[in-house]
Order: C-alpha cells, then sequence, then structure tokens
C-alpha cells in the first residue's frame, strides 16, 4: 500500500512470518528517504535496516497499524493494508517483546487513581512468543513484538522486566 506523506512516500504491508505473532497486526514499513523513516519513528528500537538494492523504498522498519495511524494523520489511511505471500524480510531470529498486565481489567480507576496496569519487557525466540505471552502466571491485556533479525542474547533471553 503506497502511501504519500509531507516529507516521501511509504510503502506498508504484511509479511507471513509477521501475520498474527502479536495482538495486533506486525507492519512492515518502507519509506523513501530518512526523513520519512525518522518522521515515522521507525529508529527507536533495533529493528530496522537499510536495503541499498531497492532504489524506491530503502529504509525498512516495522510497527503497529495503530501507532502509523497517528503518525500519518488517520487510521483510515491504512484500512486495505496487503499481505504479502512470500516474506519481504530476512527470517526472524528472535522478539523483542512489551506486554501490558493489567491485574484487574473490570477495574475503573476514578481520576487520578492508578489502575496498578504494568509494562513487562523481554526477549523470545520465534517458537516462544505463546510462552513469553500466555505461559506465566502473567497474562498480557496487550502484547507486541518487534522483529530481531540478530539471535537475543542468552541474558537478553532470561531477563524480563518491568518499568
Amino acid at each position: 500500500m503506497l502511501l504519500d506523506t509531507e516529507t516521501g512516500m511509504v510503502n506498508v504491508f504484511i509479511e507471513p512470518q509477521f501475520f498474527e505473532v502479536s495482538s495486533e497486526l506486525l507492519l512492515t514499513i518502507q519509506a523513501s528517504d530518512y526523513a520519512t523513516f525518522k518522521a515515522l519513528r521507525l529508529t527507536a528500537d533495533d529493528n530496522h535496516h537499510i536495503n541499498l538494492n531497492d532504489e524506491y523504498f530503502p529504509f525498512v522498519g516495522y510497527g503497529y497499524k495503530w501507532s502509523l495511524g497517528y503518525r500519518l494523520g488517520g487510521q483510515k489511511r491504512l484500512d486495505d493494508i496487503p499481505i504479502l505471500s512470500q516474506d519481504f524480510s530476512p527470517p526472524v531470529k528472535g522478539f523483542k517483546w512489551k506486554g501490558l498486565y493489567i491485574p484487574d481489567p473490570d477495574f475503573m480507576p476514578e481520576e487520578g487513581e492508578e489502575d496498578g496496569s504494568e509494562t513487562h519487557v523481554g526477549y523470545c525466540l520465534p517458537d516462544g512468543i505463546a510462552d513469553a505471552q500466555f505461559g506465566s502466571d502473567v497474562n498480557y491485556e496487550v502484547f507486541h513484538l518487534s522483529p530481531l533479525f540478530r539471535e537475543p542474547s542468552i541474558e537478553q533471553l532470561k531477563s524480563a522486566f518491568s518499568s
């Protein structure tokens, strides 16, 4: 799906390897230039790369529809994101994950009152996504993944932290 922005062009699609791996659709986002890539804030995690063989969309990153829609001025621009028949990116080696844990989803806090939610962050291998999301005594209300194209270290795989 080609989109025009203030600074350049964006190409957005869903790859088979990222289809239904998260609580929301993980998108592959290509940008025509670095200014556009930076404006979409795709440089935050270590999950972006430059494809010097692609003269039209050399900057490649990954993100979610809600975030991209916010930066592009609305979700309606992203209504018909195509799903590719084959993967565009190299095979993913692991994921960095972020999960939102809400102890009591039915609790409605008063203004200024905390809901007790926590954001947990960790790393997993591609076959460990379900274990990361559902395999402990914590089930995450929202679960987002960022692809890694190099294997996470043993230390990263053993760590999960709250913020």
